[in-house]
């Protein structure tokens, strides 16, 4: 875990990018600096091992996303204490010094206009200057951080809805007519065959069984008593059953043909006129539509995201710490 982490902040193209590749570690491979066009070309945070300790490079303070950036930066290099290098004007940073009560000034020169000796003892005099500043806590950065966020969000959460006027481009059905063919169903008259079943009365024969009585010899068995003696005299009855002929009357069937009325029906085909439909074609004007654009101006009501307010809250915050300090 490195002891402290160094910040290089500052607006752009105030020699950050061209600083930081002073003093890289051999090996590393440089950034891109500024032309002096007054354009940012460092857009992302980025850390860098160097010979004054480890580096966290950004964007100019402009970006109000910074102090997100630095966070993701400082937790990479695992740091516990964090220092700042300002880059700015001489004479408005002595005043802000002088505000704050801050002593530690280094003057810093493009490698350009030195010698390698003059370019190690303003090493020195740096890594000097470091040394002697304490850092502040990167806990205490995070509340930072947080505090800012916070505002931001409150900051945009009370934001008045704004209104503008734009142009956009919107569909609508246009109309237009056009001739189209159809189909109709009409009717005609058509005399059409047709069968139908007419009745008419027959005389027919028909077989049937008529019942008629007769006499009949049946056996039919009887119980008979016989009476005797035994051989000693005494009387004996005994009863069988005996089987005689008697005269029965029963019923019977014979066929006989008799003769009925029944009624048939013929087929006689007969004319009938019926109305049918066919199909012709014929044509009609229609209104269709069809799908088109056009633009008008609308007004809409838009809120601006909480990232516009990041640069108003962290001023906000730190108005009120130098309060407290002035307070003091």
């Amino acid at each position: 875990m490195a002891d402290h982490a160094i910040v290089l902040y500052g607006q752009t193209q105030t020699g950050k990018s061209t600083f930081l590749n002073q003093v890289l570690e051999p090996g590393q491979q440089g950034v891109s600096t500024g032309d002096g066009s007054g354009e940012s070309v460092t857009i992302n945070t980025s850390l860098r091992t160097t010979s004054i300790g480890p580096v966290v490079d950004g964007p100019g303070i402009n970006d109000s996303m910074l102090g997100f950036r630095w966070a993701a930066a400082v937790a990479a290099a695992n740091a516990e204490r964090l220092k700042v290098l300002v880059f700015v004007r001489v004479q408005a940073l002595r005043a802000a010094m002088a505000e704050q009560s801050i002593n530690e000034l280094v003057l810093w020169q493009h490698a350009e206009s030195l010698d390698e000796a003059e370019t190690d003892a303003q090493v020195g005099v740096l890594e000097a200057a470091l040394e002697r500043v304490p850092g502040v806590s990167t806990t205490q950065l995070a509340d930072l951080w947080q505090r800012q966020r916070r505002r931001a969000q409150e900051l945009c959460d009370r934001q008045s809805p704004r209104t503008r006027e734009v142009q956009v481009e919107e569909s609508f059905a246009e109309p237009y007519t056009e001739q189209e063919d159809y189909d109709e169903q009409e009717p005609y008259t058509h005399h059409e065959h047709y069968s139908v079943s007419v009745p008419y009365s027959e005389e027919e024969q028909y077989e049937e069984n008529e019942p008629y009585t007769t006499i009949e010899k049946q056996a039919v068995p009887v119980e008979v008593t016989h009476t005797g003696k035994t051989w000693y005299g005494k009387k004996k009855r005994r009863t069988t059953l005996e089987t005689k002929w008697v005269d029965v009357e029963v019923q019977k069937l014979r066929p006989v043909t008799r003769t009925r009325t029944v009624t048939k029906y013929r087929t006689e085909e007969r004319t009938r006129p019926v109305t049918l439909y066919r199909t012709v074609t014929r044509q009609r004007a229609v209104t269709k539509y069809r799908t088109a654009t056009r633009t008008v101006p609308r007004t809409v009501q838009y809120t601006r995201p909480v990232t516009d307010f990041y640069q108003t809250a962290l001023g906000q915050i730190v108005e009120e710490v130098r309060a407290t300090f002035r307070a003091q």
